[in-house]
């Protein structure tokens, strides 16, 4: 077949059908045999065959040019359209009356016994060669090569056999730049064997309660495939068959009618429980990922062996006669394989970076879910076995690189640069002629929708168990210099584990999903040789030894709703500024250090035009997004994250066990709801609540025993409560509550904060060599200043308005957050190490508001301060900052800044006065109070005793065995027993009971500390009414003598006698 219109590179007429055959050969032969089954010899020379038909084909070769073949469609479509005719209305009717007569009894009667043996048909075909050569005007894209397929047909009595069989297949790459030519290709002697069987009707009758007996039976065996995937030749196939998508669209839409024909017989053959069995021994293909299409190094994905196999069972179904039939599946896929390998040699060195995995499927199909509904259509229940990836630096820069060099290189492929305007016309004429409206048949009953709402059924269950799934990091080894190094376990640097997985789920017919997803543990290991440390774990769960779940995901989905909770409980994370320093630079390292080479440079102008989209094409782009109309039916959702008891410890040095670390421990509920919008395009309303509770930071050592319990508390306990809400088309408002921050900065804190960042630093490198110097004999030389680049020669370029300029629609006007924080302490104390006094006290209140931050910014705040220093010689807290209105309120300070907006600055002609614009931001800092500092020699001592003792505690060694020190301490030492009741405002240190009695022997000591009843007179009271208050009180009776009742405690340096 040549077509004379269309040349090839020789400038021959194109070929487009031809055959590699030897002249004077036979192409095609086609030979029928048909025997007489009442012949003596039919059983010896025929073989008990009746007809028999073989077809063998030499070879054909077929050239897919995108130009022919839309030449051929387009003459196809017109000489079709034109010749068909609409069907008469009489040829129903023949139809019909040729469906109603009678068939013949010899067409129907059932063969005797001795016709069993008997072959109705035999079809045998072979093909020699295959080739199939894809191309367009400018190049040749892939050579696909196919020899050696036989095909057999047998169909004897109700029974039919097919079995086919493919020796070689290979699609070579004929891009001259690439070095990987065999592109799909055959690891092996075979391909695939099939062979299918059918018997009709085998099941029925009493057939139906034997398990033994199948409608059919499956057999496929596959050989090896090995893939080799360049991202620019799948590209190019795809360009290739684009130009074709007009063309399927418009007969997938012929073909629609036919379809709707066929949908009643498949409803009709799915309320049967057909039983197929399975034997399908499945060599899963080798996808080898190359770098790049000139380069050796590579990714191999060793799918491993799948199998296949099936049996039967019974069910009985109370109230039913028939029991129902149930499908056992068995999957299994084993020695699933992760390399890295180098392609340059034939004995491709390679490195495992996943070990050999086994999954585990076990899948049960219910056969009579038509009316069977107590079981799932499908349960499938998976086991996947230990799976462990290993990584190195090097690994991990092949897996980028295949990322940008391999996946980049499609990038310079312009699908339409070679399209010519005959080739776009004939594009569009077939599109043109393949959009024919069909008629719509007669006899086709449509059925209307049922609107009755039913139970949901379950289509399928799964349960999947996997028991872990690591990842360990390896550095490399300077020593190797082979193409692939192999890792070594002295230069392993962490391992990530993720520990007993469960998921399981639940869909059902209308739409609906039920899953979650269980992980028993989470643990990440610092496996660093040489390094001296007293724990490696980095990620873990507190207390190992519990049962409970260390994360819980649940789904759920509706018609009207997704759901997503997440609980987190337990969760220990060790901040190690080293480690994680370690982990950062693995991952920097391995990021390829020549980035822009991904690309070709001839084709970044291209890819710069393509780009840049034209207005009417984002206009339209737009129009269609706004009138899509899946955003009517979206579902709400909602999102709820729970972290239950966290502990994150921030430590610099992992060698000690009293090393310096900040303890940070909260909880955490999180809510996020989005609504869909109200129209199409129009934006959802949103709602998102946060609550941190019992959020505190403690400073102590890195590893706490019972024997060391020196901490120092940075941050009490506070909670913080954050709101947000967006109504659609109506601006954000939201607002955040803080009750009380309570902040202790002591030495032993600013030296624990200071060790911390001080890791976290980066270390200067030493640049060796001398610095390079600086010609200055051409200083004052003319030079040419095109070729100078001096930034004050430099030209800045304009931009229209109309480039800049947004329209405020308005949309943002009202945006509203307030902030409330009603309790702020912060309080400087000095000591040696844990055991520090107080010094210095402020204690203050904030409250703002922010409005419109997208356009004009106004901010209103509102501040309290009062500030007190501590009277060591009285035990005294004296005002430093006092407050006002003899004592009632602090002083109050106010802040209010404003953005107005622009306004023209030139002056209009015939206007005698010079009106000045406001400013684009004022900023108003006032207060009404009068601000009562109060200096004596004591402050003096105090600010003194302050700075030496932070600038003493920061820069040396401080003593970790002392324990912080409680606000009050009861002592014995009065040689008697003694019991004492404090006020309902105090309670004992790290004791959960809220009794108030308490016996103290002698020599002993008790420490009392604020109870959480003091929140709400914190903020009412300051430190001067709280120690002249009776709120603190205790009362002491010694055995045998009388009570002192109702002493006040708060007050430091009193003592009873």
């Amino acid at each position: 077949m040549i077509i004379d219109a269309l040349r090839d590179s020789n400038g021959e007429p194109l070929c487009l059908v031809s055959s590699s055959v030897e002249s004077g050969a036979d192409l095609l032969k086609v030979e029928y045999f048909k025997a007489d089954r009442n012949r003596p010899n039919f059983a010896t020379v025929h073989k008990n065959t009746e007809q028999m038909i073989n077809v063998t084909f030499t070879s054909l070769d077929l050239l897919l040019h995108t130009e022919a073949l839309l030449s051929t469609i387009d003459f196809l479509s017109s000489a079709l359209s034109s010749g068909s005719l609409p069907p008469s209305p009489e040829e129903p009717k023949q139809k019909s009356e040729e469906s109603s007569r009678p068939v013949s009894t010899k067409s129907t009667a059932l063969g005797s016994p001795s016709d069993s043996d008997v072959i109705d048909l035999k079809v045998m075909m072979q093909l020699g060669a295959f080739n199939v050569l894809v191309c367009d005007r400018s190049c040749n894209m892939a050579d696909i090569k196919i020899q050696g397929f036989n095909g057999c047909l047998l169909m004897q009595g109700p029974q039919t056999h097919i079995s086919t069989r493919l020796r070689d297949f290979i699609v070579i790459n004929v891009d001259p730049k690439s070095i990987h030519k065999k592109a799909i290709s055959i690891v092996g002697d075979e391909v695939f064997s099939f062979t299918m069987s059918l018997t009709p009707k085998a099941t029925e009758g009493d057939g139906y309660t034997d398990t033994s007996k199948t409608d059919g039976k499956v057999k496929l065996n596959v050989g090896c495939i090995q893939v080799v995937y360049l991202h620019k030749f799948v590209m190019s196939l795809l360009h290739f068959s684009n130009n074709f998508q007009t063309a399927k669209e418009a007969l997938s839409a012929a073909t629609a009618q036919a379809a709707e024909k066929a949908a009643s017989s498949i409803r009709d053959f799915a309320q049967k429980s057909f039983r197929l069995s399975m034997d399908i021994k499945l060599k899963a293909p080798l996808i080898i990922i190359p770098q790049s299409s000139t380069s050796h190094n590579a990714l191999e994905v060793d799918l491993g062996l799948i199998t296949v196999g099936n049996s039967f069972s019974l069910l009985a179904v109370e109230g039913c006669p028939l029991p129902a039939v149930i499908d056992h599946m068995d999957v299994q896929l084993t020695q699933l394989k992760l390399s890295r390998i180098s392609m340059e040699t034939d004995s491709q060195p390679s490195t495992e970076l996943l070990e050999p995995v086994n999954l585990v499927l076990k899948v049960k199909r219910n056969l009579a879910a038509a009316w069977y509904h107590k079981m799932a259509a499908v349960e499938v229940d998976g086991d996947l076995k230990p799976m462990k990836v290993a990584l190195s630096q090097d690994d991990l820069t092949v897996l980028l690189r295949i990322l940008m060099e391999n996946f980049g290189e499609a990038s310079s492929l312009q699908p339409d640069q070679h399209t010519s305007p005959d080739t776009a016309a004939l594009k569009h004429r077939t599109a043109l002629m393949l959009k024919t409206d069909y008629p719509k048949d007669e006899n086709m009953v449509e059925l209307p929708e049922q609107e009755v709402e039913e139970e949901p059924l379950e289509t399928m269950k799964f349960v999947f168990n996997i028991e872990s799934l690591g990842l360990v990091l390896y550095s490399n080894d300077p020593k190797q210099a082979a193409a692939v190094s192999h890792h070594q376990e002295g230069l392993c640097l962490g391992e990530f584990t993720l520990h007993l997985i469960k998921a399981s789920g639940k869909m059902f017919n209308n739409g609906a999903m039920e899953a979650s997803a269980i992980l028993t543990a989470c643990t990440l290991d610092d496996m660093r040789t040489g390094i001296q440390r007293v724990t490696s774990r980095m990620l873990g769960k507190r207390g190992e030894e519990s049962e409970e779940a260390m994360i819980d995901v649940t789904y759920a989905q509706s018609a009207s709703e997704r759901q997503v909770v997440a609980v987190f409980q337990k969760l220990y994370l060790c901040a190690s500024v080293e480690f994680l320093m370690a982990v950062a630079d693995f991952f920097i390292q391995a990021l390829p250090q020549s980035s822009a080479q991904a690309v070709p440079t001839n084709t970044m102008p291209d890819l710069a035009k393509t780009s840049q989209l034209p207005l009417k094409q984002l206009a339209e782009l737009r129009d269609r997004t706004n009138t899509d109309p899946r955003t009517d039916s979206s579902p709400r959702t909602k999102l709820r994250l729970v972290i239950v008891d966290p502990e994150v410890v921030f430590v610099a040095n992992l060698m000690r066990a009293d090393a310096p670390a900040l303890v940070a421990s909260f909880q955490c509920d999180f809510s996020l709801m989005l609504e869909p919008g109200g129209g199409p395009g129009a934006p959802g309303g949103q709602s998102m609540t946060a609550n941190l509770r019992e959020l505190k930071v403690l400073a102590c050592p890195f590893i706490r025993t019972k024997e060391n319990q020196a901490v120092t508390t940075v941050l009490r306990p506070c909670s913080v409560v954050l709101e947000t809400k967006t109504h659609p088309n109506q601006p954000l408002t939201g607002c955040v509550t803080v009750e009380e921050v309570i902040v202790k900065i002591s030495p032993v804190i600013l030296n624990t904060v200071k060790t911390i960042t001080a890791a976290m630093t980066a270390k200067p490198i030493d640049e060796a060599g001398e610095e390079e110097k600086i010609e200055v004999s051409s200083l004052w030389s003319t030079m040419n200043i095109y070729a100078c680049n001096y930034w004050f020669l430099g030209v800045d370029t304009a931009s229209e308005v109309t480039e800049s300029f947004s329209d405020q629609d308005g949309r943002n006007v009202g945006e509203s957050f307030k902030v409330d924080v009603k309790v702020i302490q912060v309080t400087m104390e000095s000591g040696l190490g844990h055991r520090t006094v107080p010094l210095l006290l402020a204690e203050s209140s904030l409250s703002g508001t922010a409005n419109n931050w997208s356009s004009l910014l106004y901010l209103c705040a509102d501040m309290t301060l009062e500030v007190n220093y501590f009277n060591e010689t009285h035990a005294v807290w004296e005002p430093l900052i006092e407050r006002v209105e003899d004592g009632k309120r602090r002083w109050n300070l106010k802040l209010e800044m404003k953005n107005n907006p622009v306004q023209d600055k030139s002056p209009v002609p015939g206007d005698d006065f010079v009106v000045l614009p406001e400013p684009r931001t004022a900023i108003n800092i006032c207060s009404k109070d009068t601000m009562n500092i109060t200096i004596s020699k004591c402050c003096l001592t105090v600010f003194n005793n302050l700075a030496k003792a932070f600038s003493e505690g920061t820069a040396s060694t401080f003593d970790h065995s002392l324990k912080e020190k409680a606000p009050f301490t009861i002592r014995n030492a009065l040689g008697v027993p003694l019991t004492v009741q404090h006020s309902a405002n105090l309670r004992v240190v790290a004791s959960p009971g809220q009794g108030k009695l308490h016996e103290v022997g002698v020599g002993q000591s008790v420490d009392l500390e604020h109870s959480v009843f003091g929140t709400s007179t914190r903020g009412k009271l300051s430190a001067l009414q709280r120690q002249e208050s009776c709120l603190f009180n205790l009362s002491i009776v010694p055995t045998g003598y009388s009570g002192i009742s109702n002493m006040a405690v708060d007050k430091p340096g009193q003592e009873a006698v």
